[in-house]
């Protein structure tokens, strides 16, 4: 049900990146490192776009030697018009998208923001 809830809100605000479920590839290793590198190498990335405290839990240097590309988030949640009262930051995606339809995703993007560094 949360993969449906996710690929249905992604296709509502206009996210058209092709996803997979890591279960579908070949990876069998048990090392979360391990892992994330071997799904990157599995799918031809090049690049590995980890949480803001990625480095924290990974070995960073595992994506190095492999030639994997390693991109901290560091969002900026953007501001936008809600229903009552003051603006309430990181509730669902679905306040975004009946708050604003078609506007969602560029709203959204307003916060993108990547570093090397974390």
């Amino acid at each position: 049900m949360a993969v449906a809830s996710a690929e249905l809100l992604a296709r509502a605000i206009g996210v058209t990146t092709p996803t997979r479920m890591a279960s579908s590839l070949a990876v069998d290793d048990d090392d979360p490192t391990g892992r994330l590198v071997a799904l990157c190498q599995a799918v031809g990335a090049d690049t590995y776009l980890a949480g803001g405290h990625g480095s924290r839990y990974m070995d960073t240097k595992r994506f190095a030697d492999a030639g994997i590309r390693v991109l901290y988030q560091a969002y900026s949640h953007p501001v936008y018009a809600q229903q009552h009262g003051d603006f309430v930051p990181f509730l669902s995606g679905l306040d975004l998208l009946l708050m604003h339809g078609d506007a969602s995703l560029p709203i959204l993007r307003r916060g993108d923001a990547w570093t090397e560094e974390p």
